[in-house]
């Protein structure tokens, strides 16, 4: 399939229709590298990688360096216009109808409701995150950075408020650089 302009917007719009929160991840790949094949999963790696460099809402920030990947300035605004969409429109309608009578405390009473939909969530985020890893966690070195690195998150989260998700990407790049350059002034090859 050819990558238009009116494709990449109504690939974007449905992406934008049906994504929520950490299931968005799992969207991206399924739909812009497995089925229409118009990028590697590397190069959505780099997308998420330069997204948290960026201030502002995560997934705006993937979507506008995919969409600039894919077709250039036209491609990135017609990427964040069609996935931005759905959700103005979607919350917009949720925030009227949670402030009718009555359905805010329906859902006080039925927290269970959310909680469930928390649940699958965050298995749709593991999900995505197995996908995105699982050929760069290939050994003892890269292992050893990701074990550190969540220890890091859950120790700040556990003394604070937590650590910035810009803190962790930088030491993890800044690890992973690392290494190599202290084998090689120790004199020892790459594994």
């Amino acid at each position: 399939m050819e990558i238009t302009k009116l494709n990449i917007f109504l690939a974007f719009l449905k992406i934008g229709s049906y994504s929520f929160g950490a299931a968005t991840g799992e969207v991206l790949i399924e739909n812009l590298v497995e089925r229409k094949k118009w990028m590697s999963l590397e190069k959505l790696r780099e997308a998420y990688a330069v997204a948290a460099f960026a201030p502002g809402p995560y997934h705006v920030n993937i979507v506008v360096n995919l969409g600039y990947q894919l077709r250039g300035i036209s491609g990135m605004l017609l990427s964040v216009a069609g996935f931005v969409l759905p959700s103005l429109f979607i919350a917009a309608g949720i925030a009227a109808m949670l402030y009718q009578p009555g359905v805010a405390a329906f859902f006080m009473e039925n927290h269970g409701i959310l909680m469930g939909l928390q649940a699958g969530i965050a298995g749709l985020l593991l999900n995505a995150t197995i996908k995105l890893g699982e050929d760069i966690i290939t050994g003892k070195t890269e292992t050893a950075i990701l074990l550190f690195l969540l220890f890091v998150m859950g120790a700040g989260k556990l003394f604070s408020d937590g650590v910035s998700f810009f803190v962790i990407i930088l030491a993890g790049a800044v690890i992973t650089y690392a290494i190599p350059v202290v084998r090689k002034i120790r004199g020892h090859s790459e594994p």
